[in-house]
């Protein structure tokens, strides 16, 4: 998210066009690309089950079952994109320089497609170890990178020819294998991985022991019940195999969760397409308040992600009670965040209006979407720790379908209501995606309280 906020900003200091051309392309790839993250985060619920469970020694076969899915799900991106992308954005009646901007700063993104999916998987599998401090000090050394070579590709920098907005996407693209490698290399060489077989096939009995918490969780999924020794510890020569069933278990829980984030970013871009409409100075303006709403809201995904392993290590271990108060925690930290983050970004809308534009005229217009924005941030706060204690409990259907009647049942039939109704212009899918997200997190909260009742009476 830190790449796409650093694409937007400098995009737009190089002018309209090309921001609302890079806009365009981030409506069109954000579906895609965070409904297979969505799937492919499934390997936190996993491992962290496996943890709780006391069954660390397994958690490799998870991560390489993982990495074939990444390949898997790149070249069907490939593939699709070859397909379908030209005539889609031919089809969407863009200005001819936007339109090119969109398709080659989409071409630029796909340096990255392969290392950006695996680098999913390898992150995953260190933060629910432990390692959420190495993931940031990856992405903290990653993002300067980021911006130096946008600011080489989209301005014309040391001989190279400025390309505006397609040199964010190429350098995005490139920064995707610099992520990758660094994921590599901590899983290869840092301690707290280095043991655990992901890249090299196991070459000696793990040292993990069967505990009291062999007996939990899903015991016959194919993730608790590889081929074992009766000391509960993976066998040497089934835990480098391809499993089929782990791979089906592995999407039963992605799926839902990539379903469920899909639900949420595909309205996104449906709104950008419905606002598009109206003219660039729209799509620009529109396109500056959803960077800035999703950067904020980095904060309470990395809380809701931290609940999803926090939670499905002590619901691997039955740890009932002790789940709880971990959500508690969380759920206070990000209800706090929902009262002062948007009241912040609403005393800051001029600024913030200023780091992505120059124009006065698509200032004054962005002024307004971030104003309802502001409420989608205080949304995002309040639903996102709920979704991530749900997915450490491994209840990944309801945030499907919290999302799939907050945005698709709810917020567009409202939205266009607004616009062609009420004639609230291109604010109209704004309005709706604050009412959506209320109902979201309504939908979420009662789900919660259903499963806690639930874990009680288990006790």
């Amino acid at each position: 998210m830190g790449m796409n906020f650093f694409d937007t900003v400098m995009s737009g200091r190089a002018g309209a066009e090309q921001l609302a051309g890079t806009s365009i392309g981030t409506n069109l790839w954000m579906p895609v690309f965070t409904t297979i993250n969505g799937i492919l985060i499934a390997a936190t619920p996993l491992t962290a089950h496996l943890l709780g469970a006391g069954k660390k020694a397994e958690t490799g076969r998870v991560i390489r079952h993982g990495l074939l899915l990444a390949l898997l799900f790149s070249f069907l991106c490939f593939a699709a994109g070859f397909c379908f992308l030209e005539p889609f954005i031919r089809r969407l009646g863009l200005e001819p320089h936007v339109a090119y901007i969109a398709r080659f700063y989409l071409a630029g993104i796909g340096i990255g497609i392969i290392p950006f999916f695996m680098g999913t998987v390898l992150r995953s599998f260190i933060d629910t170890m432990g390692g959420t401090r190495l993931t940031m000090q990856v992405y903290l050394a990653t993002l300067p990178l980021n911006i130096i070579l946008n600011y080489i590709l989209i301005f014309g920098k040391l001989g190279i020819p400025p390309l505006g907005g397609i040199g964010a996407g190429i350098g995005t693209g490139i920064t995707c294998w610099f992520l990758f490698g660094m994921f590599a290399l901590i899983i290869r060489w840092h301690p707290l991985y280095r043991d655990i077989p992901i890249f090299t096939e196991l070459s000696r009995k793990p040292e993990a022991k069967g505990t009291a918490g062999d007996r939990t969780g899903s015991e016959n999924s194919p993730v608790h019940n590889p081929a074992t020794r009766a000391d509960g510890s993976a066998c040497c020569n089934q835990s480098s195999r391809f499993s089929r069933d782990l791979v089906l278990e592995y999407l039963r829980i992605g799926i839902p969760i990539g379903l469920s984030i899909f639900m949420e970013t595909s309205i996104f871009g449906v709104v950008a397409f419905m606002v598009a409409r109206f003219g660039t100075v729209a799509i620009a303006a529109s396109q500056a308040s959803m960077n800035f709403a999703g950067f904020v809201y980095m904060l309470p995904l990395s809380v809701s992600m931290s609940m999803t392993i926090l939670i499905g290590i002590e619901a691997g271990a039955r740890r009932w009670i002790n789940a709880e108060q971990y959500a508690n925690v969380g759920l206070a930290f990000n209800w706090t965040c929902a009262l002062i983050l948007p009241s912040l970004c609403f005393l800051l809308r001029y600024s913030i209006a200023g780091m992505y534009v120059t124009e006065p005229e698509v200032i004054g217009v962005c002024v307004r979407f971030i104003a309802y924005s502001c409420l989608f941030i205080m949304g995002d706060a309040v639903a996102a720790p709920i979704q991530g204690i749900l997915r450490g409990y491994k209840d990944v259907n309801a945030p499907f379908y919290s999302s799939l009647i907050a945005y698709w049942v709810i917020c567009m039939p409202l939205g266009l209501f607004l616009d062609y109704r009420l004639g609230h212009g291109p604010y109209s899918y704004w309005q709706s995606l604050d009412i959506g997200l209320f109902f979201s997190a309504l939908i979420l909260l009662l789900r919660l309280k259903y499963v806690r009742k639930k874990m009680r009476e288990e006790e």
